[in-house]
């Protein structure tokens, strides 16, 4: 729903800063991200992402990666679909998905740290937001944060 035309409104009233979240590689990220319809999302938001990069200057990204072992090795296309002339303007957010309440094994996180680095010799900024024995990892559940639903709506918290 962030289309370049909504993202262009949205900078005009000077909020610059967008968290945008991307499962790994479109096969990944469109079993786990859909929309109503059962329709993918992957593409779209892949290219509502680069239309906003070069459309609007001051805008500034923060891709959200969650992962697991499945789809932790697909993390490396996605950054790499992204030109070079735009990664200082993007954060890269890499968290584990949680599974029934149990931590994330210690191979997912040297994964994990492996990623980072690519994060980091790609160009791009690291985002981290890990604080130990912390439950939920989302940004829209800090105070003062909002999230745009799927349907248009304002949640804050």
């Amino acid at each position: 729903m962030l289309s370049y035309e909504t993202a262009s409104k949205i900078v005009e009233a000077n909020i610059c800063y967008f968290h945008i979240t991307v499962d790994g590689a479109s096969y990944y990220h469109d079993q786990l991200r859909v929309l109503a319809g059962g329709y993918p999302t992957y593409t779209v938001i892949m290219g509502n992402l680069r239309n906003i990069l070069e459309n609007l200057p001051r805008a500034h990204i923060t891709l959200r990666m969650n992962v697991s072992t499945i789809n932790i090795a697909s993390v490396y296309s996605v950054l790499d679909e992204i030109p070079p002339i735009y990664r200082r303007r993007i954060q890269i957010n890499i968290t584990p998905i949680l599974f029934e309440d149990r931590p994330p094994s210690v191979e997912l996180y040297k994964r994990i740290n492996q990623a980072i680095r690519y994060v980091l010799e790609s160009g791009y900024l690291y985002y981290n937001n890990q604080i130990p024995n912390r439950r939920v990892f989302c940004a829209a559940d800090k105070h003062g944060n909002f999230h745009i639903s799927w349907d248009g709506t304002l949640r804050s918290e």
